[in-house]
């Protein structure tokens, strides 16, 4: 595992004691880096962390989610919604295993959303895969920063995971959207009705991309022959 390239992203975190309490977590399994988007305050954080206080002096701050992804190569959004269908969650385990093993082809991320009610809908979807920490019935909701310490324990054991290093270097995270977004056009272009169905469709088309390391020469060729499907459907309308 690379340490260096393990990245916890917290979206709109609202109090500064948990974005601290967070990076000491962080810190105390031998992590560093920590992106923060729009976070509410951060006036307290630094000194909440202790010895994780470097944690948060070199955190990186963002104004928008989709800037603070955009150059990971795989990101896990973590989640307790249980009304999103399709792929079964990843266990903190097993997720942190990916990660670690994804580590030595670039940077990976963990995404975390704010206090009081997580991550949404769209915003779990904008990761590669999702995780799911299976919590009691009946406290179901876990502390920011215990979710982070949980998480970054799990990583810690995934350490000695080598991975392998693929052919080509994987497509960041803009690379993959960019591909998706140029697949909802093609869809669009097809014409596809009702317009529940052509979601439906391209959110299925997603989860199996997800779930398959695309390298930057694979999206290159995926927005080339999109590219040219599009254009000839547009063609063949006139």
């Amino acid at each position: 595992m690379q340490r260096e390239n393990i990245i916890f992203v917290l979206d709109h975190t609202r109090n500064s004691e948990n974005i601290g309490l967070a990076a000491r977590a962080m810190a105390n399994f031998g992590f560093t880096r920590l992106r923060l988007v729009a976070p509410e305050h951060l006036d307290k954080a630094e000194r909440v962390a202790r010895h994780g206080g470097g944690v948060v002096a070199k955190a990186e701050i963002f104004e928008t989610l989709e800037q603070a992804l955009s150059d990971l190569t795989l990101v896990l959004a973590t989640t307790g919604l249980k009304e999103l269908v399709g792929e079964e969650p990843l266990l903190p385990g097993p997720a942190a295993g990916l990660l670690a093993a994804s580590s030595h082809a670039g940077s990976v991320g963990l995404l975390f959303g704010c206090e009081r009610i997580g991550l949404t809908a769209a915003q779990v979807r904008l990761g590669d895969r999702i995780c799911r920490v299976p919590t009691w019935p009946d406290c179901p909701s876990m502390n920011l920063s215990h979710a982070v310490g949980l998480f970054a324990w799990e990583l810690n054991q995934a350490a000695g995971s080598v991975g392998e290093l693929p052919a080509e270097p994987p497509a960041t995270w803009a690379e993959k959207r960019l591909a998706l977004d140029k697949l909802g056009q093609a869809l669009q272009a097809l014409e596809l009705r009702p317009e529940g169905r052509r979601q439906a469709l391209l959110l299925g088309l997603k989860e199996f991309l997800d779930r398959r390391a695309m390298s930057q020469g694979d999206a290159k060729y995926v927005l080339q022959g999109l590219n040219l499907l599009i254009k000839r459907l547009v063609e063949e309308r006139r």
